[in-house]
């Protein structure tokens, strides 16, 4: 089992009602899983001296006592981690569609996903073949926008490198203008997607071009794929574990003003030192800026099919991870 740091907080009214068990009326730290539904009273014990016979509930995502129970024998933590259920068929089969109205009708017979992509049937098509290898991949168990609409303006917070954004309040991905531009180009030029990059890979091999500029061509091409399946590793960290809310980064847990950011400071000491989690991420270090960025793209490399080594999905798993099937 892998655990993350919580605190048991002891407030000094309900110090008093269990004083003859003699609880210290300050901060204790246990070990428990941020997404787990309890510990023993044995390891609690551990931590408190031997002392608490009753049953204390505690919500981890606020650090707070709910109440004593006089008879329970064990120390129960809410529970954060949501049961699996299937939304979808496990298996949906995609046909590219030749007009806008049949993309749109896909997207919402198959998906319930209404697409506001201004009329762009390339991007629309682009965008149903994810969901339907996301949904495959998942085995019809993962979260699906309810809208994917293209957004002129986004706020850099709110999105992967100027690419797309997920909105867990209306359950949306957002497409920013970066993101839409070579889907206007393939448009105009009545070519796909994969035509248009592969041109520019084509034109990239002329002698003039480095070797690294056709690499990067490349991995532009995937990244685009990647942005999308890390938005819904967003949307399924969100329905999977509850406190994924509390696993921004520090900067973004300041704007919004959540105090609690012990996760996110777990995570930070977790990666600090590990040599196998930054030699697989390499220069991208934007999913060890905290566990809801790592959760995020590490969900989209499971999806897209790359191998995890084990300190990674250890990682994952310890701060809510989704399962995603092999």
């Amino acid at each position: 089992m892998a655990f993350g740091l919580a605190t048991v907080c002891v407030s000094q009214d309900l110090s008093q009602k269990i004083s003859s068990r003699k609880v210290k009326k300050e901060f204790r730290k246990a070990d428990v899983n941020p997404c787990d539904s309890f510990v023993s009273q044995a390891e609690l014990n551990a931590y408190m001296g031997n002392t608490l016979t009753k049953v204390v509930k505690y919500d981890v995502s606020k650090d707070s006592l709910l109440d004593i129970d006089e008879f329970a024998p064990i120390v129960k933590i809410k529970k954060t981690r949501k049961n699996i259920k299937q939304l979808y068929p496990e298996y949906i089969h995609f046909v590219p569609a030749t007009t806008m109205q049949e993309a749109i009708i896909f997207a919402k017979e198959n998906f319930g996903t209404t697409l506001k992509l201004e009329g762009n049937l390339v991007a629309a098509n682009f965008i149903n073949q994810l969901l339907t290898n996301l949904n495959n991949k998942m085995q019809g168990t993962s979260i699906l926008p309810r809208e994917v609409v293209i957004k002129k303006s986004l706020y850099s917070r709110d999105l992967l490198a100027g690419a797309a954004g997920w909105e867990n309040m209306t359950k949306s991905i957002y497409l920013g203008p970066y993101f839409v531009d070579e889907f206007k180009e393939a448009q105009k030029a009545g070519k796909s997607y994969d035509e248009v990059i592969q041109s520019y890979i084509k034109k990239s091999r002329n002698p003039r071009y480095s070797r690294f500029y056709t690499e990067s061509l490349r991995r532009y091409a995937e990244y685009k794929v990647k942005a999308i399946y890390h938005e819904m590793g967003h949307a399924n960290h969100h329905a999977y574990c509850k406190n994924a809310g509390n696993m921004g980064r520090l900067d973004e847990l300041k704007k919004d003003r959540v105090m609690n950011t012990h996760f996110t400071q777990t995570f930070l000491n977790d990666v600090a030192n590990n040599d196998v989690v930054k030699k697989f991420f390499g220069s991208n270090t934007y999913p060890l800026t905290s566990p809801a960025e790592f959760v995020a793209e590490v969900f989209a490399y499971k999806i897209m099919g790359k191998q995890i080594p084990k300190e990674v999905d250890e990682l994952y798993d310890k701060y809510g991870g989704m399962p995603v099937p092999d």
